[in-house]
């Protein structure tokens, strides 16, 4: 598969989300002067690259392993019935963002340098690092097999 049907894929369903897509720049920009929390760095993040996706143009081809798109879908779906069971349009959101970072832009899942109590995401030269890939790799039903980032090694 191509770059161009993968990202073809992933803008419509973007481009099918606009209402819930104002609902959520309406509550960042509500939350824009409180302290960044790891759910708002990650609903800026999102929004970003959501903002990002729709501006892309694609000259060159990306190709995803057979199956390895389904995989991620599946893996999605049945994160996201466990943490937000019914929430459908995050679920086509946060799906169609997931699919971009990780088979277009591989960028990690997260924001880069975000930092929690037992997460940390940092860069170094062109390559992601996170402390949660050893822990959460096998985890049912993480998203770490499918996240660009490498276990994290400190400096």
């Amino acid at each position: 598969m191509t770059d161009r049907s993968l990202l073809s894929r992933i803008c419509q369903e973007i481009e099918s989300l606009t209402p819930y897509i104002a609902t959520c720049k309406k509550a960042m920009d509500a939350n824009s002067g409180e302290p960044p929390s790891v759910i708002s760095q990650l609903s800026r993040y999102n929004y970003e690259t959501m903002l990002e996706i729709l501006n892309q143009e694609s000259d060159s081809d990306v190709s995803v392993e057979k199956g390895r798109e389904n995989a991620m879908r599946a893996a999605l779906h049945s994160y996201l019935m466990q943490y937000a069971p019914g929430k459908k349009d995050l679920a086509r959101y946060i799906t169609a963002i997931s699919l971009y970072l990780t088979f277009y832009a591989k960028r990690p899942l997260h924001p880069p340098d975000m930092v929690t109590d037992d997460i940390i995401i940092e860069k170094r030269d062109d390559e992601y690092y996170c402390t949660g890939k050893n822990r959460y790799l096998y985890d049912e039903p993480s998203l770490c097999r499918f996240c660009v980032c490498k276990p994290y090694i400190p400096e």
